[in-house]
C-alpha cells in the first residue's frame, strides 16, 4: 500500500523509534512535485482543525487545493467508498458497520490516529450546577439508564437557582461522531432519549446553551464561549474533574476520544502521494503544533506506529 513513500516512511519509523518520550515530532520533510486536489470529508466538530491543517499544508504545497467538508464521521466512510473524498476525518474509530461497508477495500484503507479531543457538557454561565457524575449524565440522556430512573429537573441535579425547572437536553444527530461518542462513553452503548433536541453543529449547541439557563448540551471543549461553562465530570460525586487539555492528557478526565484520518490506497501514484503526504504532514512537528492550544497531540512514542499504517 502506498508504495511511493514506503522508503521515506521506513526512515521516519527508525527516527521515531529512537526519540525519547519527551521529544517533539520530526519536522516535515517536503517532497517534490506534489499537486492536485485533496478532498477531506467528515466530522462537523473538527472542520476547524481540518481547515487549519489544510491552510498549513498549502503553505508547503501552493499547487495543492484542499477542500474540507462536514457531514459527520459516518459521512467520511461513505464519501471514501463513493470516491468523493481522499481523506475521511473521523471523531471515532471505524465501527463494524463501516468496515463491512468498505468490504475488501478495508485491506487498503488506513485509519491513522492524529489527535485526542476532549468532550464536554456545557451549561449557561448562570447555571449553578457544580458538575455531574457519569451516572447522572446517563440518567439525563439515556433512554433506559442502567443505574436509576431518569433525571428530568434541575432540582435533581443540584442547581438551586433553577429548582424544579425541566432540563432541556441538547445533542447531535445519529451518524455524527459525537453522538456515537456519547452513546459509548456515557450511555454504555445504550440509546439516547427521544426528546433530546438535535443541533446542526457544535456552534449551535453552544449558542443554544448560552441562551437558555435550563439547557445542557455537549460538544468538544474547544468550541466553548465565555457565555457557557464546561461541567466537571467524574465517576463519583466527590471525584469530579474539570475538562482541560491537561486533565485529558493526564487521563483523569473521562470523556476523551481519538481523532482519525482515514485514507484508501489508490492505483494512481500522484493521488497516493497526495493523501499520504497530508497525513505525514499532520503527524509532523508543524502539523501537531496546530493542535497545541485546542486538542491533545499524539504522543511522540506513538508516532512511529501511526506512520507505519501508511505502508
Amino acid at each position: 500500500m502506498l508504495r511511493s513513500i514506503v522508503r521515506l516512511t521506513a526512515a521516519l519509523l527508525l527516527v521515531g523509534a529512537a526519540l525519547p518520550a519527551s521529544a517533539q515530532p520530526a519536522p516535515y520533510a517536503k517532497t517534490m512535485g506534489l499537486q492536485g486536489v485533496l478532498r477531506i470529508v467528515g466530522s462537523d466538530g473538527h472542520q476547524d482543525l481540518g481547515r487549519l491543517w489544510a491552510e498549513k499544508f498549502r503553505t508547503v504545497y501552493p499547487s495543492v487545493i484542499v477542500q474540507v467538508e462536514g457531514g459527520g464521521s459516518q459521512a467520511a466512510v461513505v464519501a471514501i467508498k463513493e470516491g468523493r473524498a481522499d481523506c475521511g476525518l473521523m471523531a471515532r474509530a471505524l465501527n463494524a458497520e463501516e468496515k463491512e461497508l468498505l468490504g475488501e477495500r478495508l485491506n487498503r484503507t488506513a485509519a491513522v490516529h492524529v489527535a485526542t479531543d476532549v468532550l464536554a457538557f456545557f451549561v449557561a454561565k448562570e447555571n449553578t450546577t457544580p458538575g455531574l457524575t457519569l451516572g447522572q449524565l446517563e440518567r439525563l440522556y439515556g433512554n433506559a439508564p442502567r443505574n436509576g430512573g431518569a433525571l428530568k429537573t434541575w432540582a435533581d441535579l443540584g442547581a438551586a437557582n433553577l429548582g424544579p425547572k425541566p432540563v432541556v437536553l441538547l445533542g447531535r444527530a445519529a451518524g455524527t461522531g459525537v453522538h456515537s461518542l456519547v452513546k459509548a462513553l456515557v450511555l454504555g452503548g445504550g440509546a439516547v432519549r427521544s426528546d433530546v433536541r438535535e443541533m446542526v453543529g457544535p456552534t449551535s449547541v453552544i449558542q443554544s446553551v448560552a441562551a437558555d439557563p435550563t439547557a445542557i448540551g455537549y460538544a468538544q471543549l474547544r468550541h466553548r464561549s465565555n457565555r457557557v461553562r464546561a461541567l466537571a465530570v467524574g465517576a463519583e460525586a466527590d471525584k469530579l474533574v474539570e475538562p482541560t487539555l491537561a486533565s485529558a492528557q493526564a487521563g483523569s478526565y473521562p470523556l476523551v476520544h481519538d481523532l482519525f484520518l482515514v485514507i484508501e490506497a489508490s492505483p494512481d501514484a500522484n493521488t497516493n502521494a497526495l493523501r499520504t503526504e497530508f497525513v505525514r504532514f499532520v503527524l509532523s512537528r508543524e502539523g501537531q503544533e496546530v493542535l497545541q492550544s485546542s486538542v491533545v497531540p499524539v504522543r511522540p512514542t506513538a508516532l512511529a506506529a501511526e506512520l507505519g499504517k501508511l505502508k
